[in-house]
């Protein structure tokens, strides 16, 4: 099969220091030509992880490999272990991150090998700790979590969380948001990020305690779009 592209990447986000299982099913699926430069970012809260070797081991059954691949530390905002920045810490995150784009650009415009070392890399993290708690999270599907999902008393019924929910878990019932048990959670918690009431709660957890972000540049528009167009 012939392609006139000659460059390909995959930006994704790290969960529970893995690849998200959408990610890694797609690329099990997909067809890469082996005459293109690819490369991988992977947005992160700051934790050494093996995603790239997890790519590379999928890739190599295809007879490719990434050329380039680079961590991009942005705002952790997985709330069910971290408390989510505030603004101005946030704030500097994010011009730290734009500052590494532009350097990340330059590598792929040149189509320059790259396999750069891990300013947050440990040993003992990456190799032991880590892939043990990636296993059993996805072994207990994050301990659950999905079954505790719940909305409090603020929820206004706008329907936001249905429409932005990536795996379709969400729908509406006489103007409450609902999560079928029978359709497995991304984990991408947007419903809970975005919910302009933060009445999405996790049950047994301090999520009515601490505040929510999300990336600013991302509005829940943004979103939808992409749900349409897949």
């Amino acid at each position: 099969m012939e392609t006139e592209v000659q460059v390909i990447g995959f930006v994704f986000p790290v969960y529970a220091f893995s690849l998200p299982k959408p990610v890694e099913a797609f690329l099990k699926e997909v067809y890469l030509p082996k005459d293109v430069f690819l490369f991988a970012v992977a947005t992160r809260g700051g934790s050494s992880c093996q995603v790239f070797e997890e790519i590379d081991r999928i890739l190599e059954k295809k007879g490719i490999k990434l050329n380039a691949r680079f961590f991009l530390d942005m705002p952790n905002n997985y709330l069910t272990m971290f408390t989510p920045p505030a603004e101005v810490e946030a704030n500097k995150i994010l011009d730290v991150a734009e500052t590494r784009l532009r350097d990340i650009s330059k590598f792929i415009s040149r189509r320059e090998d790259s396999k750069e070392k891990d300013p947050h890399e440990s040993y003992f993290e990456k190799n032991i700790l880590f892939p043990i708690l990636s296993r059993v999270y996805k072994k207990t599907n994050y301990f659950g979590m999905e079954k505790k999902f719940c909305t409090d008393s603020k929820c206004t019924g706008c329907s936001l969380c249905s429409k932005l929910c990536l795996s379709g878990k969400i729908h509406m019932e006489e103007g409450i948001p609902v999560w079928n048990q029978q359709i497995n959670c991304y984990h991408c918690l947007s419903c809970i990020h975005y919910c302009p009431a933060q009445a999405i709660q996790l049950k047994d957890t301090k999520t009515n305690k601490i505040g929510r972000y999300h990336n600013p540049y991302i509005t829940f528009e943004d979103i939808i779009l992409q749900k349409l167009r897949d």
